[in-house]
């Protein structure tokens, strides 16, 4: 089963575009737009690392948009509703703490190494790392039997289990998604089960 990570840019572009949180008529970002619908229609599985949230929260905040505070809780509210996005929880004021987590990432010592190794931005790396993660994770889970790589690390990576443990489901495939030129440097990955798509209207 593929698993998708949607970069940062694509949740912006749908907060802002999609008519479902803005009622609005934008033709803009049609490709951002569509991968959250299907998101939302649970026709796509997608895994929302804390960072990104994090990212996304930071993203919204430095839009010039009354309305741009609104329309990230709206996405996350309705993310939180679909059983195919395994995101942190939504509680009212809780994102706030998020967004102290982006700077503090970027600079720990396992995500500039990463970042060095395939020469690519330290902003990246954490999505990366999380993507290499998630099928390794998926295969060791055998509880109680599992060593420390199975045993789930955030709320979103038990969501993620207890699914494909309901649909019987014991090996995945990441693929990241995104808008940006970063990643293009490091594709093909020189990591087993990773993927990265780019994607432009």
């Amino acid at each position: 089963m593929q698993v998708d990570i949607f970069d940062t840019q694509i949740w912006v572009y749908a907060a802002n575009n999609s008519s479902l949180i803005t009622n609005s008529t934008s033709q803009q970002y049609s490709k951002a737009v569509n991968l959250y619908n299907e998101v939302i229609d649970e026709d796509r599985a997608v895994y929302i690392p804390r960072y990104i949230i994090a990212e996304f929260y930071n993203a919204m905040d430095s839009i010039n948009r009354a309305d741009s505070e609104e329309n990230a809780i709206k996405l996350h509210k309705s993310l939180d509703k679909s059983d195919t996005a395994f995101i942190p929880v939504f509680e009212l004021g809780a994102h706030n703490p998020y967004r102290k987590n982006v700077s503090v990432r970027r600079r720990q010592p396992e995500t500039t190494a990463l970042a060095e190794a395939l020469e690519m931005e330290a902003k990246d790396a954490p999505i990366i790392g999380v993507a290499q993660r998630l099928p390794k994770f998926v295969q060791a889970y055998d509880p109680p039997n599992h060593g420390n790589i199975a045993i789930p690390q955030e709320y979103e990576e038990y969501q993620l289990i207890t699914a494909l443990q309901n649909s019987n489901i014991s090996e995945i495939s990441t693929r990241i998604i995104t808008y940006e030129n970063d990643f293009v440097g490091v594709d093909p990955l020189p990591l087993d089960d990773v993927s990265i798509k780019k994607i432009s209207d």
